[in-house]
């Protein structure tokens, strides 16, 4: 679990606490030490929660082993990254007529893709292949 923002008694900081009781891996973005929506994540941080600074950083705590995960990521990847372009930003619509895939689980493929820089969003929001 990653939590972003959170106040000292939100919602997402009950959840974390939940996670951490249950033995699961919660991270943390860090916050500025006097904006009130940051405190709850930065307790969080003080109480062992991973730090966040950047997608590499939750990558970095995932439980895959990285044969598996290549293997998969070749797998999945092919469609989408082939129905992106270098020179030319496509709308997801686009994307989706082209890989055939539904736009929740291309939202998601996308999503993946930008962590591993291998897509750029633009605005719009267009993508492109990095």
């Amino acid at each position: 679990m990653v939590v972003v923002e959170a106040g000292q008694k939100s919602g997402a900081l009950i959840t974390a606490r939940a996670a951490l009781e249950e033995g699961r891996e919660v991270m943390a973005v860090p916050g500025h030490p006097t904006w009130p929506c940051a405190s709850g994540t930065n307790a969080l941080l003080r109480d062992g929660a991973a730090v966040v600074r950047h997608a590499g950083d939750v990558l970095k705590e995932l439980p895959l082993d990285p044969s598996e995960a290549g293997e998969m990521e070749r797998e999945r990847e092919d469609d989408v990254l082939a129905a992106l372009r270098r020179d030319a930003p496509s709308s997801v619509e686009e994307i989706a007529s082209r890989c055939g895939r539904g736009l929740p689980e291309l939202l998601a493929r996308l999503g993946e893709l930008e962590l591993t820089e291998q897509v750029r969003r633009l605005p719009g929001p267009l993508f492109v292949r990095s």
